[in-house]
């Protein structure tokens, strides 16, 4: 009986560190490619070549910094909660004795706080259309493609 919790406990942490890879690639943007944590070189030359592709307007630049600084002040607590859980959920899982029943709670809890920050995300997104022009919204979808950006992990704040 013994060897079998071991194989169950085995297989669940192998579940666990996974599903955490998963977690980790399909993370939006506060995910490790997101645009503020790129070197300040790619950074610099990213924004410089941004602002005057997209020929934005000093007014533009503004807003976007304006609602890029207010998306981040809004999600910090949900990443940080977010990434508390998880933590919490690995120790758990790690432990000698599982608890189904909190591991469960835990799991509904942190897919509460992934949906609260991908409303938030995309409200960020749809605040952000509103400050571009149509022509404008095409060229960053195309600039944002062409920069390896695709799929899921387009999305970094802009200016």
């Amino acid at each position: 009986m013994d060897k079998i919790k071991k194989i169950v406990v085995g297989t669940l942490v192998v579940l666990l560190l996974l599903s955490s890879i998963g977690v980790a690639f399909a993370e939006g943007p506060q995910g490790k490619k997101a645009f503020p944590q790129a070197p300040r070189a790619y950074r610099t030359a990213s924004y410089y070549s941004l602002v005057t592709d997209l020929n934005l307007s000093q007014d533009q630049i503004r807003k976007l910094r304006d609602l890029r600084l207010e998306y981040q002040k809004e999600t910090l607590e949900l990443r940080n909660t977010l990434q508390t859980k998880r933590l919490e959920l690995q120790t758990l899982l790690a432990s000698k004795n599982v608890d189904e029943e909190k591991a469960d709670s835990i799991v509904e809890e942190i897919g509460k706080l992934r949906i609260d920050l991908w409303k938030k995300t995309i409200h960020y997104r749809l605040e952000m259309r509103k400050v571009l022009t149509q022509e404008q919204w095409d060229k960053l979808l195309f600039y944002r493609c062409m920069q390896g950006r695709g799929g899921r992990n387009w999305w970094g704040p802009l200016p």
